[in-house]
C-alpha cells in the first residue's frame, strides 16, 4: 500500500468526503429536532424501542460484521448514482443525532463521550470515506452515461483507499469492544 498514493486517492475525494460529512450532520440535526419535538422514532420504525436496533449480545465479530456491511453498503450505493449512499448517510446521522443528545442528558455529555470518542474518532471517517467512495462512483457512473470513459486507475485507487477505510474499521471495532466497553463496565457502570 503506497501511502503517497493514498494520500492523493485521499485528496481527489474530499469533495466527496465534504459532502459524506454534511449529508451525516443533516441527519444528525435532524434526528436531534425529532427527539426534541418529541417524535416517536421508535413507533414509526415498528419497534418498542431504538435500542430494538442495536444487537442484544455484542462482541468483536458483531461490531466489525456490522461497521463492514456498512462500509460496503454505502461504497455499493454508488452503483444506484450514490442515492443509496445518501439515503445511508441520512439515515445513520438521523439515528445517531436522535440517540445521542438523549444519552448525554440522561448519563452526561463526558459519559456519553467517553462511550464514543475513542472508537467514533476512527468509525465515523472510516464510513465517511466510503461513503465518499460510493458518491464518486456514483459520479463515474453518470459521468460515463454522459460518455466519458471511466478510468480504470481511480478504480483502482478508491478500492485502495476503501482498504485503508477496512483497516479503519477493524482498529475501531477492536477499541470499541476491548477500551470503550471496558471504560464502561469500569467507570460508567
Amino acid at each position: 500500500m503506497s501511502l503517497s498514493l493514498l494520500k492523493t486517492s485521499l485528496k481527489d475525494l474530499k469533495p466527496y468526503i465534504y459532502i459524506s460529512t454534511a449529508l451525516l450532520i443533516l441527519g444528525f440535526l435532524t434526528g436531534t429536532i425529532m427527539d426534541l419535538t418529541g417524535f416517536d422514532l421508535a413507533q414509526s420504525l415498528g419497534v418498542d424501542s431504538i435500542e430494538d436496533l442495536y444487537p442484544e449480545e455484542i462482541s468483536f465479530s458483531i461490531i466489525l460484521s456490522n461497521n463492514i456491511i456498512a462500509a460496503i453498503g454505502l461504497v455499493a450505493g454508488g452503483l444506484s448514482l450514490g442515492l443509496i449512499t445518501v439515503f445511508g448517510l441520512i439515515i445513520n446521522g438521523l439515528l445517531l443525532g436522535y440517540v445521542l443528545p438523549s444519552h448525554a442528558f440522561s448519563e452526561g455529555i463526558i459519559t456519553t463521550l467517553a462511550l464514543l470518542v475513542p472508537h467514533g474518532i476512527i468509525e465515523i471517517p472510516a464510513l465517511l470515506i466510503s461513503a465518499a467512495i460510493g458518491l464518486r462512483i456514483g459520479h463515474m457512473i453518470l459521468q460515463r452515461i454522459k460518455g466519458t470513459l471511466i478510468d480504470r486507475k481511480e478504480l483502482e485507487n478508491l478500492s485502495l483507499v476503501f482498504t485503508f477505510c477496512t483497516i479503519l474499521i477493524v482498529l475501531a471495532a477492536f477499541i470499541e469492544t476491548y477500551i470503550t466497553f471496558w471504560m464502561a463496565e469500569n467507570y460508567f457502570s
